[in-house]
């Protein structure tokens, strides 16, 4: 009997001393799988795209960097002719990204830091104004809002012979913003020095200051000291040298201004759209920065005897800027990423210049006082003379532009008739927008099928209803499920052909139902893969988290733009000579793959806040991996990154505008081709562009 249970227990102890049973040899064995899958799939890639590109005459390699452009640039910062190398031509645009981009972030943290300190005013309309800004901007798409300032606001200027003259010397009209430049003489060089000097100099002082104040406890008065070096010494510098400058002023000539400087009007509007949509963005950083400060920190400052400026600036901004600094080198480096849109009004940023040559804190509600609306106006309008004068300057502002804008918008406005004859009147054309409304939201798609788009969007409302309101106990396997079966259904009714319905092609698709569908697709399908680079991101395993790594970080660092012109353009070289996949499939691929870089991160987050003791009380009930992962931490995951998986859905939501850069018919191409239809050329633009805001808002 001993024998017998003696050969059972060497049994069982040889079976679990198995190799295969080794986690360090199955985790050894699975990178293995991994790194054969990858190579495979890259030598694969790598040979149907030379395949591909031989076929096509594409040649390979560098050569043509040295080869002549031939062609021109709207603006080039150096010196650029068309005869010029491709090499040149990269330089340029290099330099015009960088432009854009300073201009861009120096105006955004101008506007970010304004109105996020709006926010904190004992007025209340100037917190109404800074709540407005920030809700209006931050939700409009940003494409949509370059349209807007190039299309309906520059493009309506008068033309150069009746430019609007902003003083004696700067004119604006539809060529773009003419300014005196200074124009250096000998002896300059020595100006420029004592600016870099004066710069220079302000560096080492606030080094020197800090350390001081750390010392000492004194403060220095920096702010004071800096101007008056960066004004002091270059003034002493012109002083001396003679004023070694003369200014060129822009002269009429002809059809338009020659001298001076010329901001041209694709360079505004993206600087203008640029700024004020990510202004939005830091506003939102700054409230939350400020808000993180314990109140505590201030009563403590009042008790000091301080004011409320000198709270600001000693107590405040020092602890808010902790917080505040990492988002806003997030926002600056979505600043950069979004310049790419230059394409999109032809200005000539790096993006623009290879395709030519290649082809988002939650606020907390303010406290409710009980007190008399006498009271309530006296502290909310009237509680200093500062608030004073800016309630008086709101009022004035707006008593001066908001009759003439509600006489445009409602009471001259034209709202009946089918056709441009029927906009008689001076105000608004409503008729265009109504003539064009069936486009708007359902693109090209054919009149007798619309009810096909309808009953998807029906599908996905109700979906979305039975996740919020069915009971706890099986709403997540609900959920899940019909979210998963959602995207073949809607492709299914929208194609036709799987259902024995009539074909409709998808260059027919289009319209903000488009958008809708594109928004919602890619975040469904988009969902389990992230869930995958989330687990791979922390996993122990080095191979794997290394290439879920550089998966993540590749999709969420590059453009969204430079995403779709590769699986525009690119992403058919990937595949096998002859195979011919619809565009709108291969972008729909593209988004997949950058929705679900962010959302890993999303993901990755709420794994970091799942306590410890959920996975030690996972193992202690001997769960295996992917039962503590899919019955324990996922339901909890989710429900902890559901705030931040709306937000992401509703970046997605704002960057399917992008696609009518590759051609494809979302609502704002639709409205690009209305506004260039001949039968409506009356200059609809203002029109068009404040409906698909209010869409989208």
């Amino acid at each position: 009997m001993e024998e017998v249970q003696s050969s059972a227990s060497i049994s069982s102890t040889s079976t679990q001393g198995a190799f295969y049973n080794n986690p360090k040899v199955r985790a050894l064995f699975y990178q293995l799988l991994l790194v054969l899958g990858l190579l495979y799939f890259f030598f694969t890639i790598i040979g149907n795209t030379l395949d591909n590109m031989e076929a096509a005459g594409i040649k390979t390699g560098f050569s043509f960097l040295s080869a002549s452009a031939g062609y021109d640039v709207l603006m080039s910062l150096i010196s650029y002719e068309s005869t010029d190398t491709y090499a040149r031509i990269f330089l340029v645009g290099i330099l015009n990204t960088l432009l854009v981009s300073v201009i861009g972030i120096f105006f955004a943290t101008l506007l970010g830091f304004l109105f996020g300190v709006m926010h904190f005013s004992h007025n209340w309309l100037i917190r109404q104004i800074a709540q407005i800004y920030v809700e209006t901007f931050r939700n409009i798409p940003l494409l949509l809002q370059v349209f807007f300032w190039y299309f309906a606001v520059l493009a309506s200027l008068p033309g150069a012979r009746n430019s609007l003259s902003l003083g004696e010397a700067v004119f604006l009209n539809v060529r773009g913003l003419f300014l005196p430049q200074p124009i250096g003489e000998d002896g300059s060089s020595i100006v420029y020095g004592a600016i870099a000097l004066a710069i220079a100099l302000i560096f080492v002082l606030r080094k020197w200051a800090r350390k001081r104040q750390d010392k000492t406890g004194l403060q220095f008065p920096v702010f004071y000291t800096s101007l008056g070096l960066l004004v002091g010494l270059p003034l002493l510098a012109l002083l001396l040298t003679g004023m070694p400058f003369h200014i060129e002023y822009p002269t009429l000539k002809g059809f338009n201004y020659s001298g001076g400087i010329t901001i041209i009007p694709e360079l505004m509007a993206l600087s203008l759209a640029l700024s004020v949509y990510t202004g939005a963005f830091i506003a939102e950083a700054v409230r939350a920065g400020i808000q993180s400060v314990p109140h505590g920190q201030t009563e403590a400052a009042r008790s000091l005897g301080l004011t409320e400026k000198r709270i600001m600036s000693l107590v405040i901004v020092p602890q808010a800027m902790r917080v505040i600094v990492p988002l806003l080198n997030s926002e600056y480096q979505s600043l950069v990423k979004n310049s790419t849109l230059a394409a999109a009004i032809g200005y000539p940023d790096l993006f623009n210049v290879f395709v030519g040559t290649a082809l988002n804190q939650t606020a907390q509600p303010a406290p409710i006082k009980t007190i008399g609306p006498l009271a309530w106006i006296r502290e909310n309008f009237f509680s200093s003379i500062w608030s004073t004068l800016a309630t008086i300057a709101v009022f004035a502002t707006l008593t001066s532009v908001l009759p003439t804008f509600l006489d445009w918008a409602i009471l001259s406005a034209n709202w009946t008739g089918t056709t441009e004859a029927d906009c008689t009147s001076d105000g608004a054309c409503w008729v265009f927008v109504k003539a064009w409304s069936q486009q708007f939201f359902y693109g090209s798609y054919p009149d007798s099928e619309i009810w096909r788009i309808n009953v998807v969007l029906l599908l996905l409302l109700t979906v979305i209803a039975l996740s919020i309101a069915l009971p706890k106990h099986y709403r997540l396997k609900v959920s899940v499920s019909s979210f998963l079966l959602l995207p073949v259904i809607g492709a299914a009714l929208l194609d036709g052909r799987p259902l024995g319905l009539p074909h409709v092609t998808t260059d027919l698709w289009g319209g903000f139902s488009l958008n809708v569908f594109m928004a919602a697709a890619s975040i469904i399908v988009a969902f389990p893969f992230s869930f995958l680079w989330a687990l791979g991101r922390q996993s122990t395993m080095p191979f794997t988290r290394t290439v879920s790594v550089v998966f993540i970080e590749f999709f969420r660092g590059v453009p969204v733009l430079s995403l779709f012109f590769m699986g525009s353009v690119m992403l058919p070289l990937f595949f096998a000579e002859g195979t011919n996949i619809d565009k709108l499939i291969r972008v729909w691929i593209v988004l997949i793959f950058f929705m679900s870089g962010y959302m890993a991160e999303v993901f990755r987050g709420g794994f970091q806040a799942i306590p410890k003791g959920q996975y030690e009380a996972a193992d202690s009930l001997g769960l295996s991996y992917w039962q503590k992962t899919m019955l324990i931490i996922l339901p909890q995951v989710i429900k902890v990154s559901m705030p931040n998986i709306l937000a992401t859905f509703v970046m997605l939501f704002k960057n399917t505008t992008f696609l009518l850069i590759v051609g494809i018919p979302e609502v704002v191409q639709t409205l690009q081709t209305a506004l260039s239809n001949s039968y409506w050329l009356g200059g609809h633009a203002l029109e068009g562009y404040l409906f698909v805001f209010a869409v989208f808002w």
